[in-house]
């Protein structure tokens, strides 16, 4: 389903990395990341935080494509807070998908159903600003919004 996303501010921890590097266990930053953002109750330091049940996965600041570099902040809809990086998220149009089941396998199957998608045809990814959500009142559940041109 194609959709419009309003513009928000996500405040959270942030890594830089690139997928080659999440496919080593020994190289990958993004588990790390998620720990770190539950074990220093990071959530809990978002000002002015809009949802309490939902935090996003924000990928952002591709260097090229699938292949390259990007950024990946963890963190929730809010004003910022100290230590905290922030992220303005444009309002622009996504391809939304979703997953269902247990994490991280559900990620994993949602981020699948991603790459076959945008195979060759006609929709091109914009990797500009790639949302995650997830919601503590479905925590089986993570929804996709990907940017397209």
């Amino acid at each position: 389903m194609l959709v419009e996303l309003p513009s928000r501010r996500i405040a959270g921890l942030s890594v830089r990395t690139k997928n080659a590097d999440e496919m080593d266990f020994r190289a990958a930053r993004i588990p790390g990341l998620w720990h770190r953002f539950y074990a220093d109750g990071i959530a809990a330091k978002i000002e002015n935080r809009a949802d309490p049940h939902v935090t996003y996965g924000v990928y952002t600041s591709y260097a090229s494509d699938v292949n390259g570099e990007y950024t990946l902040l963890v963190g929730a809809e809010g004003s910022g807070g100290e230590g905290l990086t922030v992220v303005d998220v444009p309002a622009q149009w996504y391809r939304a998908f979703q997953s269902r089941g247990q994490m991280p396998q559900a990620v994993i199957q949602g981020w699948q159903q991603v790459w076959e998608h945008f195979g060759p045809g006609d929709e091109q990814r914009a990797y500009t600003t790639d949302l995650e959500l997830y919601d503590d009142r479905d925590p089986q559940l993570v929804k996709l919004y990907i940017a397209v041109r």
